[in-house]
């Protein structure tokens, strides 16, 4: 089977006779949004675009550009309808624009009067945070686990995620045995210590980008987490003159750094 680039080309085909009419023509296309799986788009035009006899075989240079260029197949399945089927599976985290140029004209003389566009993209890049061990007690060096649901280069985490606190940030870097990537996952470390007994966010901004695709993260993620305080005594439980002797008599002293009991 032959495979064509997908082109700017102008439809060849002025009506016999007919009067040139600009804007008459009309255009759809599909899909749009997000697109999973296996895909053709479909240019549908509001009048007959070609013969009987050029259904069905693949058009060398069809009425329609894609950007991120797509090499694939076209074929007009009736006189009004393109369809369009990339010869390979569509890359993560893509944005396609399929555009029909002003100027494209029927059969009968009629003609696009704007170019028409459509947008589509891939399953776009995620990310999530984890605090490894406790958020409410968490430790000068914190390691956070990054994942993704596609590559990302180590670069691109250290240049767009960050530890905050108030006005103060500290840049991450890569935690130990975390891979080099590009990888889904990593663990990140702030690369200077934090302060304790502070509430902390980590985050990654949007814009983040994978390995492939031209889209980023869509909206930045973040984890909140609390650095512990310094021990001290807080009250005794349970506590008064009315303690009945029980062997089994448990004594909890209450941290007042984050009022949890230590047994």
């Amino acid at each position: 089977m032959r495979t064509y680039g997908l082109v700017l080309v102008a439809l060849l085909g002025v009506g016999c006779g007919s009067k040139k009419t600009p804007g008459d023509l009309t255009v759809t296309g599909s899909p749009t949004g997000e697109v999973t799986g296996k895909i053709h788009l479909t240019i549908g035009f509001s009048r007959a675009m070609v013969a009987h006899d050029q259904l069905d075989k693949p058009v060398a240079a069809p009425p329609v550009t894609v950007s991120p260029q797509l090499v694939g197949e076209a074929k007009w399945t009736d006189d009004k309808t393109l369809v369009v089927w990339p010869r390979a599976d569509l890359p993560v985290s893509t944005r396609f624009v399929a555009t029909v140029p002003r100027g494209t004209r029927a059969l009968d003389g009629n003609e696009l009067g704007e170019a028409f566009s459509f947008e589509f993209f891939t399953e776009r890049l995620t990310a999530s945070l984890d605090v490894i061990g406790s958020a409410e007690r968490a430790t000068r060096d914190q390691a956070i686990r990054l994942g993704f649901n596609h590559e990302v280069p180590l670069a691109q985490v250290i240049e767009h995620c960050r530890f905050a606190a108030g006005g103060k940030q500290v840049p991450v870097k890569n935690g130990p045995e975390s891979p080099s990537g590009p990888a889904r996952s990593y663990t990140i470390v702030p690369a200077a210590e934090l302060a304790l007994n502070t509430a902390w966010t980590v985050s990654c901004a949007a814009g983040l980008s994978g390995s492939a695709g031209n889209l980023g993260l869509g909206k930045a993620v973040d984890q909140a987490f609390h650095t512990y305080g310094p021990l001290s005594f807080g009250r005794l439980e349970p506590n008064g003159d009315d303690i009945v002797p029980d062997e089994n008599l448990r004594l909890s002293f209450v941290n007042t750094s984050d009022s949890r009991p230590i047994r």
